[in-house]
C-alpha cells in the first residue's frame, strides 16, 4: 500500500519544523508514527501506554562515529538498522492531534530518545550478534514487529537526464517477491521532489495472513493525520526550541532549557562558563551594588577625518564574528551557571559632542564622565556587557571609548579586536572584502575544558594546598570594606638591572617570570612573617592544542595559586 502526503504539508515537516525543533526528518516521521500506532492499538482495545518498538532502518554512513572519515561518495554496503523504543509520554490525546503545544513536547521527547541511542546504533548488529557477553541478552528481548526505513530525497519526473521517471514507485523495485519478510510491518518512507514540491510517500508492506487490508490501511490513516498536525503545529507562535541534546556541553533538563528560552526569545547558543568567568559571575554577584572592579575601560584617541557610520558597521561585524561579545550570564534555580548567546545584538553605542566646550572644560568634562563610566555597572543577565563611546571634541579629534566587563575578554584578546576593527574599518566594516580569516569559537575552548580529567586536577590542587593554615594577607581582613577602584604604582627597573635579571635566570636555566615570583614571596615572607606563602598568580590559560588559539577572543586567563 503507498499513500502520498501533499507539497502543502510536506514542505513544513521538512523544512519549518526540524529547524524550529533542532530536529531531523526521522524525529519528526517517527513521532507521527507512534501515535498513530498507540491511536491504532488504543481503537483495537490494546494497551498503548508501552509506547513504539520499531526496527529503525538507516543508510549506516553515520561519518560523526569516526572524525575525519567521508564516506558520501564510497560505493559499499553500510546499511544498519537497530530497535529503539519509543514512548511519547502522557499528554493530553486532543490537543496534540489537533496540533497544539503537546505534540511539540511529544517531539521533543522523542527526539531525546533517538538521540540517545549510541552512536545511530550502528554497532547493536556486533553486540547483538558476534559479542558472546551481550548476544544471548539482546536476543530475549522483544523483537519489533514494525521495520521504519526513510530513504531520504529523490527527484522526480523534472526531465533531466538519468532523473528517475515520473511513475518511478518510492522505494525502487523493492525486494524479490519470495522473500520471507521481516516484520509483521514494512514502513518506507521517501521525499520525492516533484515539479509541484515535495510530497511524503509512503509504502506499507505486510504479510495478509497477519493484518488485513483494513488494519493496514487505518494506520496509514493515522500516519497520515499524525503528519498533518505536525505540519500544522508549525503555525503555531513561539513553537519550537532546543532539548537536552543540543546542548552537549551542559547539564540541563528539559524543564531548565524551556524556562531559558521563555527568559531568552532569541537566542542562538547556550554555554557553559570558562573558569575564571564563573569567579568574576561570584564577584559581580555577591556585591550588586558597590563598585565593579572588573569593568574595564579603554581609551582611544583618534585624529584625522573619521566615518562615524563605517565604524558603526564596522563595530557591528565584529559583534557578529564573535558571538561570546554578545553574551549574558544567567544563574538563577541552576545547578551551574550559563551564558547566553543572543542571536543578534543591537551595537551599544553613544555619541558625545563636546566641541562647543573649549579645551581645559573638555579635559576636566572627560575625566568625569570616564569617571562616571566605568562605575556605571553592568547587569550580566542583561546583554550586551559591552558599550563604545564616541566624545567630539574638534572638527577632526576624537575619543573612543570601549567599556566592557571583564568576564567577556581578557587583556591578550584586546590587540586582536583592534586589528580586527581596523581592518574592517578600512573595507567599510565588509568582512569579506577585507580579507579576515574564519574566527575559532570561543565555544571551542569551552569543549576543550569539558574533556579535561578533572578529578586528577582537582586531586592535584588538593595535596598542593594540603595543611595550608591560614591565607597571606597584606591588609587585615575587614568585611564591612567597601570595594574601591584599584590604584597603580608603576616602577622601571634600569637596563642593567633588568640584563642582570634575564642573564640570571639563563645562569640557573629558569624564566624571568619565576625569578619576579621568588622576590614576590620574599617581599610576602618580610612584610608577612609569614613562612608559608601563597600568591595568585595570572597565566595566560591558552591551551595549544587548540588550533589559533593565539587569534581568539575571550576569557582564557585565570589566577592559580602560587604556595
Amino acid at each position: 500500500m503507498t499513500v502520498t502526503l501533499g507539497a502543502e504539508h510536506t514542505q513544513p515537516l521538512l523544512t519549518d519544523l526540524p529547524a524550529l525543533f533542532h530536529a531531523g526528518v526521522n524525529d519528526v516521521l517517527l513521532t507521527a508514527l507512534t501515535l498513530a500506532v498507540m491511536r491504532w492499538r488504543t481503537a483495537r482495545g490494546q494497551h498503548a501506554g508501552q509506547g513504539l518498538l520499531v526496527d529503525l532502518e538507516s543508510h549506516g554512513r553515520h561519518e560523526s562515529v569516526v572524525e575525519g572519515v567521508g564516506l558520501s561518495g564510497t560505493v559499499g554496503w553500510f546499511t544498519s538498522h537497530h530497535p529503539v523504543h519509543l514512548d511519547p509520554g502522557i499528554f493530553n490525546q486532543a490537543q496534540a492531534w489537533a496540533g497544539g503545544a503537546d505534540l511539540g513536547r511529544i517531539l521533543k521527547r522523542i527526539k531525546e530518545q533517538l538521540r540517545a541511542v549510541p552512536n545511530d546504533g550502528i554497532g547493536y548488529g556486533l553486540l547483538r550478534y558476534l559479542n558472546p557477553t551481550t548476544q544471548p541478552q539482546l536476543a530475549d528481548l522483544p523483537v519489533p514487529q514494525i521495520g521504519f526505513n526513510y530513504l531520504g530525497r529523490l527527484p522526480i519526473g523534472h526531465g533531466t537526464d538519468w532523473a528517475p521517471a515520473a511513475h518511478s514507485t518510492a522505494a525502487g523495485s523493492g525486494p524479490d517477491p519470495t522473500m520471507p519478510l521481516t516484520h509483521t510491518l514494512t514502513i518506507n518512507t521517501l521525499t520525492q521532489d516533484t515539479p509541484h514540491g515535495p510530497t511524503l510517500t509512503t509504502t506499507l508492506t505486510w504479510p495478509h495472513t497477519l493484518l488485513t487490508q483494513q488494519d493496514v490501511q487505518q494506520l496509514a490513516d493515522g500516519y497520515h493525520q499524525a503528519l498533518t498536525a505536525l505540519a500544522r503545529h508549525t503555525t503555531l507562535p513561539d513553537t519550537g526550541g532546543r532539548t537536552p541534546s543540543d546542548l552537549p556541553l551542559l547539564h540541563l533538563t528539559q524543564a531548565d532549557i524551556d524556562h531559558l528560552e521563555t527568559t531568552y526569545p532569541h537566542t542562538t547558543d547556550i554555554w557553559p562558563l570558562a573558569p575564571l568567568q564563573e569567579g568574576l559571575l561570584f564577584h559581580a554577584l555577591y556585591d550588586t551594588h558597590g563598585h565593579d572592579v572588573y569593568a574595564s575601560q579603554q581609551t582611544f584617541r583618534i585624529t584625522g577625518p573619521l566615518n562615524t557610520p563605517t565604524l558603526k558597521t564596522a563595530l557591528t561585524t565584529l559583534l557578529a564574528r564573535h558571538p561570546n561579545l554578545r553574551a549574558g550570564f544567567h544563574h538563577q534555580n541552576l545547578t551551574h551557571p550559563i551564558q547566553i548567546i543572543p542571536t543578534n545584538t543591537e551595537l551599544p553605542w553613544h555619541e558625545l559632542d563636546w566641541t562647543h566646550l573649549d579645551p581645559d572644560t573638555q579635559e576636566t568634562s572627560l575625566t568625569t564622565w570616564l569617571e562616571e563610566d566605568q562605575t556605571r555597572r553592568f547587569d550580566l543577565d542583561q546583554p550586551p556587557l559591552i558599550r563604545f563611546t564616541l566624545i567630539h571634541l574638534a572638527p577632526h579629534s576624537y575619543r573612543l571609548v570601549f567599556t566592557n566587563h571583564h568576564i567577556l575578554l581578557d587583556g591578550w584578546s584586546l590587540p586582536v579586536l583592534m586589528r580586527e576593527l581596523f581592518t574592517l574599518y578600512a573595507h567599510q566594516g565588509n568582512e569579506t572584502a577585507a580579507g579576515l580569516p574564519p574566527t575559532t569559537p570561543y565555544r571551542d575552548y569551552l569543549a576543550w575544558i569539558t574533556t579535561q580529567d578533572h578529578t586528577t586536577a582537582e586531586n592535584t590542587w588538593h595535596n598542593t594546598l594540603h595543611n595550608l593554615q591560614q591565607p597571606t594577607r597584606l591588609t587585615p581582613h575587614d568585611p564591612t570594606r567597601t570595594p574601591q577602584p584599584p590604584q597603580r604604582h608603576t616602577h622601571h627597573l634600569t637596563p642593567h638591572t633588568t640584563h642582570q635579571l634575564t642573564t640570571t635566570a639563563r645562569h640557573h636555566n629558569t624564566t624571568l617570570n619565576t625569578l619576579i615570583q621568588t622576590a614576590w614571596a620574599i617581599l610576602l615572607n618580610h612584610t608577612t612573617n609569614q613562612h608559608d606563602i601563597t600568591f595568585g598568580a595570572t597565566t595566560a590559560g591558552r591551551p595549544p592544542h587548540i588550533p589559533h588559539i593565539e587569534t581568539m577572543v575571550g576569557l582564557f586567563i585565570n589566577t592559580l595559586p602560587v604556595r
